[in-house]
């Protein structure tokens, strides 16, 4: 165990493309390349890599909920810093990130940037929360040699850039005739009493949806139950527009409250993070012919 004194602090960009947080830490330059490259002790603090970082190799961070970042274009400078590319769920806008780690006095200064060029400033913020957590969590990994990682995300979260401006993407997708080419819909439109199905050999397979909320052209949202879940969960369609592109946004929320049993509630978060990763797969699908 290490004792020492730091800080994590979000810098300042003008620009939503950009997000900077850094970490004042007395550990040494070698001991934080460690932490930020060689597998097990990323999986302390981070996720599970699947294979050791190399220039040319592309690699997966997994957190085990069914969330995950695929790696590519990845450049090594060691102790003092490494580049990568990434993609969350592996569809997601791709986001430049750059570790940077400067050897001071005592100990050194780690500061981590995202760059994406269309962020738009909400999505900033929000990156900027979801940042500091990470290095904090790095943070005390490097004070304490502890487990730091977080066990499962109790939101779920997925994004898909689509090429087109934001109302014409509206209007296809949420046609009364598209949505069951895109959405897990079994019968009818999406509405209240309307039903979610999947057929992946696990249980429960049909969901009843309620509460539907339509703001067009840009969200719907509505509560998803069974009768296996304790309560509802809910979900959130958004489009964002951007300068070139438009994000489709899928926001479900509610895991921690659908089983007393932890684990079951976190497999059924799993499931879903296949299936909307699908979903989003299947809205490009129905989108890109716009542009032929």
């Amino acid at each position: 165990m290490i004792a020492s004194a730091s800080e994590a602090r979000v810098g300042v960009s003008p620009d939503p493309s950009r997000v900077i947080v850094t970490l004042a830490t007395s550990v040494s330059a070698a001991q934080v390349w460690q932490a930020l490259t060689e597998t097990s002790s990323v999986a302390m603090w981070f996720g599970s890599l699947t294979a050791e970082l190399r220039p040319g190799s592309p690699a997966r961070l997994d957190f085990g909920d069914g969330d995950f970042f695929t790696l590519d274009d990845i450049q090594l400078n060691p102790p003092y810093g490494l580049q990568y590319t990434w993609r969350f769920l592996g569809i997601g806008p791709k986001d430049a990130i750059t570790w940077r780690i400067i050897p001071q006095d005592a100990g050194c200064l780690v500061t981590v940037s995202d760059d994406e060029p269309e962020r738009a400033l909400e999505l900033s913020q929000d990156l900027q929360e979801g940042w500091l957590d990470f290095i904090q969590r790095l943070e005390r990994f490097l004070t304490t040699g502890q487990v730091t990682r977080y066990d499962w995300r109790r939101e779920f979260e997925a994004s898909l850039e689509l090429p087109d401006r934001l109302p014409d993407i509206w209007d296809s997708l949420f046609d009364t005739q598209e949505q069951a080419h895109w959405l897990p819909l079994a019968d009818t439109p999406l509405a209240s009493d309307a039903h979610f199905e999947i057929d992946d050999g696990l249980d429960p397979t049909r969901w009843q949806i309620t509460e539907v909320l339509w703001n067009p052209p840009t969200s719907v949202q509505f509560q998803l139950s069974c009768p296996d879940w304790r309560q509802f969960t809910r979900c959130y369609l958004e489009l964002f527009p951007r300068p070139q592109t438009t994000l489709l946004r899928v926001k479900h929320l509610g895991w921690e409250g659908i089983s007393r049993n932890e684990q079951e509630a976190k497999r059924q978060r799993q499931r879903f993070s296949e299936l909307w990763i699908k979903t989003l797969q299947q809205a490009r699908q129905i989108v890109e012919p716009i542009q032929e």
